[in-house]
């Protein structure tokens, strides 16, 4: 489970930034802005490459995983900067929102689920790369045991005769 999140995080980052973050209103006219409008999309970026780096993770091996770890941490904490500090609107850019529709002065009201909700993502993506970098991976099917028992064709390159006692004989 702790493998999975990041993935989980970047779900849910997702989630947030296509939630309002915040309304401009002005003239009679009222527009929500998502997360992606407020960043200027970085925060859907920042998602996106949560879950590629998160899916990437799952497949590595120890030394690659806790690099890719340690990716997946500091996007984790790009998420938490970008949720303290991308919560304010732009003045400039909301006028310009409004201004497609509106001449008047355009009024701004926040809505602080989203970014909490970004910022909580971050925080998951952090604790699942901080689990993630100090566990062992587990072994995946293709890497062999010292216990697991060699194939036929190795039994007769060490010249073993794979029919005997089991499947290893001895040496005649």
């Amino acid at each position: 489970m702790k493998g999975l999140l990041p993935v989980v995080a970047g779900i849910l980052a997702l989630i947030a930034t296509s939630m309002p973050w915040a309304t401009v209103s002005g003239g009679g006219f009222s527009m929500a802005l998502s997360g992606t409008d407020v960043t200027g999309g970085l925060g859907q970026a920042l998602a996106l490459t949560l879950l590629a780096g998160a899916f990437a993770r799952l497949l590595l091996r120890r030394r690659a995983r806790i690099a890719m770890s340690a990716v997946v941490g500091l996007l984790g904490v790009a998420l938490i900067a970008l949720a303290i500090g991308g919560r304010g609107v732009d003045p400039a850019m909301a006028r310009s929102q409004l201004r497609a529709v509106s001449l008047a002065d355009p009024s701004i009201t926040s809505h602080p689920f989203g970014p909490i909700l970004f910022g909580v993502a971050g925080l998951v993506a952090l604790a699942g790369a901080v689990l993630g970098a100090r566990t062992a991976p587990a072994r995946t099917r293709f890497e062999r045991s010292d216990h697991q028992d060699l194939t036929a064709w190795e039994q007769f390159d060490k010249g073993l005769d794979p029919t005997a006692d089991g499947g290893i004989g001895e040496r005649d």
